[in-house]
């Protein structure tokens, strides 16, 4: 694998930034690791393995569209950023090749609304150049089409979609404790009530009618803060810390459940996580599912029809890509 000269001194700059902890432990609570309930099986479990993605790739974005993961952008193999996106179809287990991005972008973000795919921000350059660009992708037509920039530019955040908006939270900027929300009716985006810390390299997922927003890393290292955001009544509500601090990590919901998969650690004893940790909201409770066939980070999931995707990542901390496609499914 190749490293450009840019790439390997924006990864080094970011691993010491954003805590070289190597063991993912993080600062004292919330930060801190608990334990967890359950045992992961032995051999993996209940996963099996899809269709492996078209091209290589890691940190990228996903949302689900119609039925079909769309996985966006990130890094390919060269090192350099992709303007790649693939539709994956859990019914048939296929890939079908979507227009590229208006530009090659890395550590963006994407959700969706009203049927249409949405990528916001990610890094132009890594570690540089970070954009507050907003595309939107419609199916029916195969169209880009810029929509209103973010307030600021932002990368290595997350996005969601609920009740017809799209949500953004944490990642690499000037305001990065303040998430943002998106109309697209009205192509706008307003300012949220602020996260308890910045954070980048998080997850989020929605359950119900919340949104949950959980890990990441900062200067003081992984963390296992795990919060409750309510987009009715624009507040936060700390919940139970995730068992295993991890940044570079993903969350999809399965069930009204949950699942958060992968990460990695810098640094002394630096590695990439293959834990399957899993929120129940009714419970505020943490169990341990099977983890990950093979660990990883920078990696998408979904929960489409009662089973998790996860999908593409990095092997080994830092710039790795695969094009891998893990499925799990309930006994």
């Amino acid at each position: 694998m190749r490293w450009t000269g840019a790439i390997a001194g924006a990864l080094a700059l970011l691993s010491v930034a954003c805590g070289g902890d190597g063991d993912g432990a993080a600062s004292p609570s919330p930060g801190t690791n608990t334990a967890v309930a359950g045992t992961p099986s032995a051999g993996g479990g209940p996963w099996s393995s899809g269709q492996p993605m078209p091209v290589e790739r890691a940190e990228v974005a996903s949302a689900v569209v119609g039925g079909r993961i769309y996985v966006v952008g990130g890094f390919v193999e060269s090192g350099a950023n992709a303007n790649h996106v693939d539709a994956y179809d859990p019914a048939t287990d296929t890939w079908s090749p979507v227009p590229p991005m208006p530009e090659p972008l890395d550590h963006a973000m994407a959700a969706s609304a009203g049927g249409k795919l949405y990528v916001v921000g990610g890094w132009r350059t890594f570690g540089r150049e970070a954009s507050a660009a907003t595309y939107e992708y419609d199916p029916a037509t195969e169209t880009w089409t810029r929509r209103a920039d973010l307030p600021s530019s932002r990368a290595a955040g997350v996005a969601v979609g609920h009740d017809g908006r799209i949500y953004v939270f944490g990642g690499v900027g000037a305001d990065a404790t303040v998430p943002y929300a998106y109309d697209p009716a009205a192509d706008a985006w307003r300012a949220l009530s602020p996260m308890s810390r910045p954070r980048e390299h998080l997850a989020a997922a929605v359950a119900g009618d919340r949104i949950y927003v959980v890990g990441g890393r900062w200067s003081d290292g992984n963390l296992a803060l795990a919060e409750e955001y309510d987009p009715a009544a624009d507040s936060w509500r700390e919940v139970a810390p995730m068992p295993t601090a991890r940044g570079g990590l993903a969350a999809a919901t399965v069930d009204g459940r949950v699942h958060v998969v992968g990460g990695e650690s810098f640094g002394r004893g630096s590695r990439t996580f293959g834990e399957h940790e899993v929120y129940d909201p009714a419970t505020g409770a943490w169990t341990r599912e099977s983890d990950l066939p093979t660990p990883r980070h920078g990696l998408a999931a979904q929960g489409v029809d009662g089973r998790l995707y996860v999908i593409a990542g990095g092997r080994t901390p830092g710039l790795s890509v695969s094009s891998l496609v893990d499925v799990w499914a309930r006994e």
